[in-house]
């Protein structure tokens, strides 16, 4: 790209604050790459110079126009516009003035800077420019399955559709209901991009990931102060408050003050904020959505592969009814290896059960089956010679009617509730878990009802 640098220092601003139009039209007319990306920058960065908006504001700012489409962009500089109003007008249009004079310094160092500037931010675009089109021919390659991307922003089918995990539908309506989920699964498979799927068809606005270190610190979710004495709001309390999609990942590696503090937030609604003066708890948004993934149930070491950290009951009973063993799906698979994701041996994966369109207009019989099944569990957890050491609390109850509620049948919501169970427990329920397909992904269970609901029933040594 040619640019005439004195040319380009006086009319660049000119398409952001033409006379007598908004800046919309001239704006239409800018290469994205080449004009509007770097035009939007400069003004993001007079801002930041002159203290109008927050390094966070800026860094916010910056990311859309590197990720947002032309549109996308157009619409950020009407919204800069209407937000920072005459002010920023003033400045830009000064700004776009040339300068007859250099300006007085001492040392000749600063001036030989600001004799190259203008050359350094031309080159500067350039590169940009230029990086950003390896970004979009690496994205083109990793879509392909050329090359390999731990997490890919978009994995496709063949038709050019986004191909989605298996279970995301079940995902998605446990987190409408009941506004946070936990996704178990190994390394690797696919949790992290999932959270961000789940953010864009939410319609969440902000998402953002955490992971939950054993060096991670309380500050990290409730705030810290700077030298200056002034709160410092994480990322993590602006989507509790406003609104959005958190994913905290290696939640089965969370230090235990840290996990003690969440556990609040997930089962009350809100968290404490000591540090933040005058406002010291944070409310949860009916909109935040959290999305916890985890490599094993937090039993510890159980399994060879993953060693992590004792989670106590409390904790996971905040997800007693929304939770997922997560499977490596076998289509996805393939589509990284750059196949068609017909390949894949399995042509349809279970469907999750719900009830008919009749049944839901009695759903209260359901709900009460659901509590005949919570019910029976609880009966067996007290039972010491079962040995059963799992909690069924009133959490149970609660979330699982929702889920029977939005349709899911009583069965089905056992199943979602016994995911964390051994296989020894499972058996002495009645309760198989079918691991034929795990290697594709999918576990199943097969509830023997007869013996699930008489085998809670006291035992003749029992009555007596």
């Amino acid at each position: 790209m040619i640019v005439d640098n004195k040319s380009n220092k006086t009319n660049d601003f000119d398409k952001f604050y033409p006379d007598g139009d908004n800046g919309e039209n001239k704006l239409k007319s800018l290469k994205v790459k080449s004009e509007l990306r770097p035009l939007m920058r400069k003004v993001v960065d007079i801002l930041d110079e002159n203290g109008m908006a927050t390094r966070k504001q800026c860094s916010n700012y910056r990311y859309q126009i590197k990720m947002g489409s032309k549109n996308n962009i157009m619409s950020l500089a009407e919204e800069l516009r209407a937000k920072y109003g005459d002010r920023l007008e003033k400045l830009l249009r000064n700004k776009s003035q040339p300068s007859t004079q250099p300006k007085p310094d001492n040392s000749g160092l600063k001036f030989k800077a600001q004799e190259n500037e203008a050359t350094d931010s031309t080159s500067n675009d350039d590169r940009i420019g230029n990086l950003e089109n390896k970004v979009d021919t690496i994205a083109d390659m990793i879509a392909k399955g050329l090359i390999e991307d731990t997490t890919p922003e978009e994995v496709k089918t063949g038709d050019s559709d986004e191909l989605r995990h298996w279970q995301f539908d079940t995902i998605k309506l446990m987190l409408e209901e009941n506004k946070q989920v936990l996704l178990v699964g190994e390394a690797g498979n696919g949790k992290t991009y999932l959270g961000k799927q789940l953010a864009t068809a939410l319609n969440c606005k902000k998402f953002h990931a955490l992971s939950l270190t054993s060096g991670m610190s309380e500050a990290h979710l409730t705030g810290r102060m700077n030298i200056m004495g002034e709160f410092l709001t994480p990322e993590v309390l602006n989507i509790v408050e406003n609104g959005g999609l958190l994913l905290l990942d290696e939640f089965d590696n969370g230090d235990s003050d840290v996990l003690t503090g969440l556990n609040s937030l997930l089962a009350n609604g809100f968290i404490s904020a000591p540090l933040r003066t005058g406002n010291e708890l944070a409310i949860r948004h009916k909109d935040c959505y959290i999305v916890c993934s985890a490599n094993t149930w937090g039993s510890a070491n159980s399994s060879s592969v993953y060693v992590r950290k004792q989670l106590d009951g409390a904790t996971l009973d905040r997800f007693v009814c929304s939770k997922v063993e997560l499977g490596v799906d076998r289509r996805i698979t393939m589509r990284i290896m750059g196949l068609p994701d017909n390949k894949c041996e399995i042509q349809e994966y279970p469907k999750l059960e719900m009830l008919s369109a009749l049944e839901r207009q009695n759903v209260d019989l359901h709900v009460e089956k659901l509590v005949e099944i919570f019910d029976t569990i609880k009966k067996y957890t007290l039972k010491s010679n079962m040995q059963i050491r799992q909690m069924c609390s009133n959490r149970a109850y609660e979330q699982g009617a929702r889920l029977v509620r939005r349709g899911i049948t009583p069965m089905q919501v056992l199943k979602i509730y016994l995911q964390n169970w051994t296989d020894e427990e499972l058996k002495r329920v009645g309760v198989d878990r079918d691991r034929a397909n795990e290697f594709y992904g999918v576990l199943s269970y097969g509830v023997n009802e007869k013996k699930f609901f008489e085998g809670a029933q006291p035992s003749p040594e029992e009555d007596e």
